[in-house]
Parts: structure tokens; sequence; C-alpha cells
């Protein structure tokens, strides 16, 4: 996996062209059959530590196929009027968005569900993106790539909050009503 898809493939970098539909190379290839057997080795051990496992490198594989989906995106408009600079910029603030994003979606996925491993992902995803905003993001972006980090990672925290408190198994008390207000 190191050939195919090294993590110098989350940075939108020069001299690198992009050659392939988006998210169809070789990367998303190998990618995608990780993810398959990543999935079946978690159904084939549901329930036990190792199916846990391997359904956690099963979403953060997923998680990774789209992140070098999103940079490829970017990687394929250079050569055009966005200087390179700009596209590493931008790269980085759409991942992420995008590790936001899916991990507002697992984390409300899981509440809905009532999977515990689902929601615990989505909120340590979404940990991870705050992690990389705080840290990466506002040391290495401009003043206005900065403040679409913060807002864009600030709506999707809220909405989270919002999911899980509006969400949650239980809110209403042992009678299962909603309080009148």
């Amino acid at each position: 996996m190191t050939l195919v898809a090294p993590p110098a493939r989350l940075a939108v970098g020069a001299g690198k062209e992009i050659d392939h539909p988006l998210l169809l190379s070789e990367a998303s290839a190998a990618l995608a059959g990780l993810i398959v057997l990543a999935a079946a080795g978690s159904r084939r051990f549901r329930g036990r530590r190792e199916g846990t496992a391997l359904a956690v490198a099963g979403g953060a594989l997923a998680v990774y196929l789209l992140s070098i989906g999103v940079v490829d995106a970017f990687q394929a408009r250079l050569g055009g009027p966005v200087a390179l600079e700009e596209l590493q910029k931008q790269a980085q603030v759409a991942l992420s968005i995008l590790w936001a994003v899916v991990g507002v979606g697992a984390f409300g996925g899981g509440v809905l569900r009532g999977l515990a491993l689902v929601r615990e992902f989505g909120l340590a995803l979404l940990a991870l993106a705050t992690l990389k905003v705080f840290v990466f993001d506002l040391a290495a972006l401009d003043v206005s790539y900065r403040v679409l980090s913060f807002i864009g990672l600030g709506i999707l925290l809220l909405v989270s909050a919002y999911v899980y408190q509006s969400l949650r198994p239980g809110r209403h008390g042992k009678g299962g009503a909603a309080p009148s207000h």
C-alpha cells in the first residue's frame, strides 16, 4: 500500500500529474480491495476483538480513500490558472471539512442505529479533524483559509451536538413522551 497510496498522496505536489478519472486509480483499487477484505473479516469475526479491529481498519481505509480522491481533485487542477500554493491550501481545507463531514455522518449514523462502534469512530474522526485544524491548518494556512476551516469545523461540531441531543436514546425519560413546553 505504501507504494500505491503513500501518505504523500494527502498533499498536492508539484510535478504529480493525475491521468485518471476521480477515484479510479491504482490507489483506489488497492484501497477498495483492502476495505472489502476488512469488511469481510469484520463480519467473519463479529463480536470479537478481531472483528472490531477490522471494522475500524475498514472505516479508516475508506476515509483514506476519500481523502486521496479529494486531493486528486485538486492535483488535477495543477497547471491551470490557480497557483500550486493555493491548490495546496484549498486541498487541506477540503480534507479538514471532509473528515469532519464523514465524522458527523458516522456519529449521527451510530446514534440513530444504536451502533457504539460507529458512533465512536465518528467522534474519533471529528477529533482528528479538530486536531488537524488547530495544529496544521492554523499554522500553515492563510487567514482566509483558516477562517474557512474553523467555520466549517464549527458548524459540523454544532450539527453533531444537535444530532446527539435530539437523537440519543432515552432523552425523553422513562415514559417515552417528550415533555410539553
